[in-house]
């Protein structure tokens, strides 16, 4: 991968990690080039920041960012990469947050793919609430649990839980009395990629098993199957659409008081 990319004339450094694929970056910066339409001018707080790559390129919009993250390696590496007056970095619990920072702090709150993680999203939506002004919006997005087409538990051992659209509207419904849901999707390449890396056509049952597959026999796994994976996709080849359509692969809510 190269060591940058460059997006709307902002180049940004692409993190260095074994474990970071750019399917997953490339996604995630078109993912915060679309949030970052809402950003212009405001204080932003970026939920999960992981390696700060987001958090960076909003603040070339934002008056100010704060990215927090629980894991204390992506932190560093953030702090060490990406370094603007306006832009600060904390390792922090969310859950924590109400201790660090008053009602109506930041103008927008931004958690990608964050939700799925937590066993109390309600407790997280109502810090949130608390912290956003009165015309702030919360900004998230989650992977959609009808494109991995697997019932009961996630797909992905990591997560706690995952949404379909109506599952989630009708949790942030709970916290926020404005709620739109629009859907990520991608070119042939992109839908192709998801769709192998998730399991393809593989039977579900076998898709079940995979959260509990011990982790050395998955990295084989993702060894044999890379060579199927669709080559040279680019931030292009994803887009939002203003609704969640079949093919959807993640799920992005707008969230207001």
């Amino acid at each position: 991968m190269q060591n940058y990319i460059i997006v709307d004339e902002i180049e940004i450094p692409v993190p260095k990690s074994s474990d970071f694929g750019e399917f997953f970056f490339l996604g995630g910066i078109k993912s915060y080039k679309y949030f970052s339409n809402y950003v212009e001018g405001k204080n932003v707080l970026d939920i999960g920041c992981g390696y700060g790559y987001g958090s960076y390129f909003m603040s070339w919009k934002a008056k100010r960012v704060t990215g927090i993250d629980i894991q204390k390696k992506p932190v560093e590496r953030a702090r060490n990469a990406y370094q603007k007056d306006n832009l600060e970095f904390l390792l922090m619990d969310v859950f924590n947050l109400e201790q660090e920072f008053s009602g109506n702090s930041f103008d927008v709150v931004i958690a990608r793919e964050f939700i799925e993680h937590i066993k109390e999203p309600l407790e997280f939506l109502q810090i949130a609430h608390y912290l956003l002004s009165e015309e702030g919006i919360l900004i998230l997005s989650t992977p959609n649990r009808l494109a991995r087409s697997v019932e009961g538990k996630p797909w992905n051992p990591e997560h706690v839980r995952e949404f379909d659209e109506i599952s989630l509207r009708e949790v942030l419904l709970q916290k926020f009395n404005r709620v739109k849901i629009i859907g990520m999707s991608g070119s042939e390449k992109v839908i192709k990629y998801n769709k192998i890396r998730t399991g393809g056509d593989v039977s579900t049952s076998f898709k079940k098993l995979w959260r509990y597959t011990p982790e050395l026999l998955k990295k084989l796994v993702r060894k044999m199957i890379s060579g199927k994976l669709p080559k040279n996709i680019t931030i292009d080849d994803f887009y939002f659409e203003d609704k969640v359509m079949p093919q959807s692969f993640l799920l992005a809510a707008f969230c207001r008081k």
